[in-house]
């Protein structure tokens, strides 16, 4: 058992289900019934859960008119814990750790910026076997339902496109090998 599974079997899985509704929607605001659609916990529980991570200060509560509103409440514990059960960093860090295997690849790039359900990289490297690259992305893609971008680059290309500002200076380097 990995560290996020050790995490979450210690938490009932309704709860996990309904804070990560909240934690992957910081900015949205949801109804009692639709945090229980989203969750797919019945709505009886997401009340019970809502009061809860209202009482752990993780959610606050939004009143519009007559309407409660419920919404990710963005303070140190409770990104904390977003950071812990984010599903998504896992597709990504999967993907790194069998791509930085795999012969050739010297250098991995993070291409803009990740998203909730997607994230662009480029490998740079000679030679790099583009089956294994996209059984892998396939791979990733059933597991996590998380998709991934590639471009594969030698370094005659990739100094080209960037000196032809082909390429965003928003990058970051995931890995770095020999």
């Amino acid at each position: 058992m990995d560290k996020l599974e050790v995490i979450q079997s210690l938490f009932d899985q309704s709860l996990v289900s309904v804070f990560r509704v909240f934690a992957t929607n910081p900015d949205k605001q949801f109804y009692l019934r639709e945090a229980a659609g989203v969750a797919d916990v019945p709505v009886t529980s997401t009340f019970r859960i809502i009061h809860k991570l209202l009482e752990l200060k993780l959610i606050k509560q939004v009143d519009v008119n007559k309407f409660k509103l419920y919404q990710f409440d963005k303070n140190d514990t409770a990104l904390l814990l977003a950071g812990m059960l984010r599903e998504k960093n896992r597709a990504l860090d999967e993907f790194l750790a069998q791509a930085k295997q795999m012969p050739g690849i010297r250098l991995i790039i993070l291409h803009g910026q990740e998203t909730e359900k997607k994230a662009s990289v480029l490998l740079l490297g000679e030679n790099i076997l583009q089956d294994r690259l996209r059984d892998l992305k396939t791979e990733i893609m059933a597991k996590y339902d998380f998709n991934i971008n590639y471009m594969t680059l030698n370094s005659d290309q990739y100094e080209q496109m960037t000196s032809l500002g082909l390429l965003p200076k928003d990058k970051k380097i995931l890995y770095e090998g020999g």
